[in-house]
């Protein structure tokens, strides 16, 4: 039986392919999960969280499930937490600032590696992402997209892979990453062309 909150008036704070995050108290925050997102999902991501926080990247660590009306939600706790692009809109005179910051706090991440076979391969699952767009490629797009992702080197690197301004949140003067079901390990090229993209 899971506890029920609600987010009704609740400020929201982050969104991502998998959910919306709420700020429901000053310390305390709830992923709420978009429809078909299972609990076996919910679980692996909050594993992940902890490996990624027990590696030594600053972010929040779940503890517990919740339902949010018709949808399951996961609890964080957070103090004086506010995304980054509500930071940089409120502080824009900071924006150097959060600039080194961030860039700081991509280094710490692509300063760790994992032990093989951990987390997922970032180049394995793009091989799968080309192989579902194939038919929509000529075959010699699809023949040059295939040798530049087999140039890319194989690396251990542990990498967000979705480092963006609503999954950053500034904490005081520190920053911290939010939504960890993406963390797996590659070449630090495979996080700036999630960051581009």
């Amino acid at each position: 039986e899971l506890r029920e909150i609600s987010i009704v008036g609740c400020r929201k704070i982050g969104e991502g392919a998998h959910g919306v995050v709420y700020q429901t108290a000053p310390d305390m925050l709830v992923k709420v999960y978009r429809e078909g997102v299972s609990l076996d999902d919910i679980h692996r991501e909050q594993a992940l969280c902890r490996r990624a926080f027990v590696k030594g990247i600053p972010t929040a660590i779940p503890f517990g499930v919740v339902r949010v009306g018709g949808h399951y939600g996961t609890m964080f706790e957070l103090l004086n937490a506010k995304s980054a692009s509500d930071y940089i809109a409120e502080f824009p005179e900071r924006l150097d600032w959060f600039i080194e910051k961030s860039v700081e706090l991509m280094k710490q991440v692509h300063a760790i590696e994992a032990e093989s076979g951990e987390l997922p391969d970032m180049k394995q699952r793009t091989f799968v992402w080309l192989e579902r767009i194939r038919t929509k490629l000529s075959s010699v797009h699809y023949e040059k997209l295939r040798q530049i992702l087999e140039s890319v080197p194989d690396r251990r690197t542990l990498l967000h892979a979705d480092f963006h301004l609503k999954n950053i949140m500034v904490c005081g003067d520190e920053l911290m990453l939010i939504d960890m079901d993406t963390l797996c390990t590659g070449d630090p090229i495979f996080e700036l062309a999630t960051a581009y993209n």
